[in-house]
């Protein structure tokens, strides 16, 4: 979605190749190797065919493995705890750029995301997934549409 960037350009290194390979380095563990693992877990468990939803579904694969249901539960709590104040410092970043630095309107923001996050932690899941859902499609459209534009302004060796 074009995200990690904005904590990457927060780093005060010297080196930018080495800011770059870390950079690299975590949407790729992020990405490839948990995103595959999740995937493969999933799949092999059989449990496709028959799981009502995504959660189901996960629940199942996972009940399998042994101490699956406590990892499962250990890691969507570091997930969240991690996710959380992430998204918060992106979303900051983003009202910092477009009102150049007004506090009135970073208190507003931050007020709007705690009732966001209490509301995510009452509401259904499926309600919680999907409001995720479009405010991820929000954040990918503007960057794709960005991208095209500046298509020929990128430099390849």
């Amino acid at each position: 979605m074009g995200s990690s960037p904005l904590f990457n350009v927060a780093v005060k290194g010297n080196d930018i190749k080495k800011e770059s390979i870390i950079a690299s380095t975590s949407v790729f563990i992020d990405t490839v190797i948990i995103c595959t693992m999740t995937g493969i877990a999933l799949v092999s468990s059989g449990f496709f065919n028959i799981a009502t939803d995504a959660t189901d579904l996960t629940q199942r694969a996972f009940s399998i493995i042994p101490y699956g249901n406590y990892l499962l539960t250990f890691s969507l709590v570091v997930f969240a705890v991690a996710t959380i104040p992430c998204w918060s410092y992106y979303g900051l970043i983003g009202i910092k750029f477009l009102f150049k630095d007004k506090i009135k309107i970073q208190n507003i923001y931050k007020i709007i995301y705690t009732l966001c996050v209490f509301l995510g932690a009452v509401l259904t899941l499926n309600v919680v997934w999907s409001i995720s859902s479009i405010a991820n499609a929000l954040m990918v459209i503007p960057n794709l549409v960005m991208l095209f534009k500046l298509r020929n302004d990128f430099k390849y060796n």
